[in-house]
C-alpha cells in the first residue's frame, strides 16, 4: 500500500508523509509512552511511516538521478541502514546513559521534523495509467513475490548480525570492550560495501540479480565462519557477513525499480514487505535457537537461510527473458517480460507510415 501512495501522490509527499508519521511514532515514545501497549502502538505507526517513506525515495532517485549513477545513488541510500544502527549506537553513551532514554528519542525525532521540512521539490509526477490487477509496472506480480521472498530470506539471515553478533563475539572469547569495537568494525565495512556495489553497479549492464544472488551465497559462507566460533575466524566471518551477506539491499532495489521504470514504487514496496518480514522473523528464530542450543547452531541455521535466498534470487534471474534493449546494449538490470501486442502495434504503425 505504501508504493500505491507514493505512486499516487508523487516522491515529494510520500517522503514527507514517511517522515511525519516516523517523527511522531519517535516523539510519541520519548513524551507520551508510558506502557508497553502505547510503545508498541508508536512502534506501529513508524512502521507506516516506513512503508510509504522507502518506497517513496525509491521513486524520487529513479526520477531525479541519471542512469550513470543510479547504482550509486541507491548504494548510499541503503547505507543509511546500518549508518543509522552506528548511530543508535553511539547515542547509547551520548543520551540515554545520561539525560535518559526518551530524550533520545526525542532529538531523533526533532531531527526528522527536519528532513520532512527539507525534502527538495520533485520532479513532475508521471502519469500512472490503469494497470490489470495482477502487475506491478513491468514485473509480474508472481515474479516481485519471488523477489520478495528472497530479500525476505535474505534479510531474516543477515538481520541476526546488528542483535547477536557482538554478543555471540562475547560468547566466544572477545572481550566486551574488543566485542564492540569488532561490531562496530563490520558495520562499518558494511557501508562501504553498499555503496561500492551500487557504484560498480553502474559500470554493468546487467546480471545484478546474479550478483545479489553470489553476494548471498558467499555471505552464508561468512555466516559459517561464525559459527566457527574462534575469534580469528569470527573477525573474518564478521566482515565477510556484512560486505556479502549484508551489503546487496541497494543493488537489489537498484535492479527492481530498473526493472519497472512504470511502477518502481509500487514493486519495491511488494519486495520490501518480505524484507520487513525477514528483519521481524530472522532475530526472534535466531534468539529461539541460541537460547536453546548455541550461537554456533543459530549462525549455523542463518547460513543455510541465507543460502536459501541466494536460490531464490537466482532463480528469479532465471525467469526473466531479455528485452531488445538489452540486445541493443542498453542499461537494463532486470530483463523484463516482452509485449507482444506492443510490438505488433508499432509493426502496424511503420506500415502505415510507408
Amino acid at each position: 500500500c505504501g508504493g500505491h501512495v507514493a505512486e499516487r501522490l508523487g516522491p515529494r509527499s510520500g517522503m514527507r508523509i514517511g517522515a511525519g508519521l516516523t517523527s511522531i511514532a519517535l516523539c510519541g515514545m520519548s513524551m507520551v509512552a508510558t506502557s508497553l501497549p502505547e510503545l508498541l502502538g508508536f512502534v506501529a505507526v513508524g512502521g507506516v511511516g516506513n512503508a510509504v517513506g522507502q518506497p517513496a525515495v525509491n521513486l524520487y532517485l529513479t526520477q531525479r538521478v541519471r542512469a550513470g549513477s543510479l547504482g550509486l545513488a541507491f548504494g548510499i541510500k541503503q547505507a543509511a541502514i546500518p549508518t543509522a544502527a552506528v548511530i543508535g549506537g553511539l547515542a547509547v553513551p551520548a543520551l540515554a546513559l545520561t539525560v535518559g532514554w526518551r530524550w533520545a528519542y526525542g532529538v531523533a525525532g526533532l531531527a526528522t521534523i527536519a528532513i520532512a521540512l527539507a525534502v527538495p521539490a520533485s520532479a513532475p509526477k508521471p502519469p500512472v495509467g490503469r494497470r490489470p490487477f495482477h502487475r506491478y509496472g513491468d514485473l509480474h506480480l508472481s515474479l516481485l513475490a519471488l523477489l520478495a521472498l528472497g530479500h525476505g530470506l535474505g534479510s531474516g539471515a543477515a538481520g541476526t548480525l546488528g542483535a547477536f553478533l557482538v554478543s555471540s563475539a562475547v560468547d566466544s572469547g572477545f572481550g566486551e570492550g574488543a566485542a564492540g569495537v569488532f561490531g562496530a568494525g563490520c558495520a562499518a565495512s558494511g557501508i562501504v560495501a553498499r555503496v561500492a556495489s551500487g557504484a560498480m553497479a553502474d559500470r554493468r549492464r546487467s546480471h545484478h540479480l546474479t550478483t545479489v544472488a553470489a553476494m548471498l551465497l558467499l555471505g552464508s559462507l561468512a555466516l559459517v565462519a561464525l559459527a566457527v566460533g574462534a575469534p580469528p575466524v569470527m573477525a573474518v566471518g564478521g566482515v565477510g557477513a556484512y560486505c556479502l551477506g549484508w551489503g546487496w539491499p541497494g543493488l537489489l532495489n537498484f535492479a527492481i525499480v530498473q526493472a519497472n521504470p512504470g511502477a518502481p514504487a509500487a514493486a519495491t514496496s511488494i519486495t520490501q514487505t518480505g524484507a520487513y518480514l525477514g528483519g521481524l522473523l530472522g532475530p526472534l528464530a535466531f534468539g529461539l535457537t541460541a537460547q536453546r542450543w548455541s550461537y554456533s547452531a543459530a549462525w549455523s541455521a542463518a547460513a543455510v537461510v541465507m543460502a536459501a535466498a541466494a536460490g531464490t534470487v537466482f532463480a528469479a534471474h532465471k525467469l526473466l527473458r531479455p528485452t531488445p534493449s538489452a540486445e541493443l546494449g542498453g542499461h537494463p538490470d532486470l530483463a523484463r517480460p516482452s509485449r507482444p501486442c506492443q510490438c505488433v502495434r508499432q509493426s502496424v504503425s511503420q506500415t502505415e507510415a510507408t
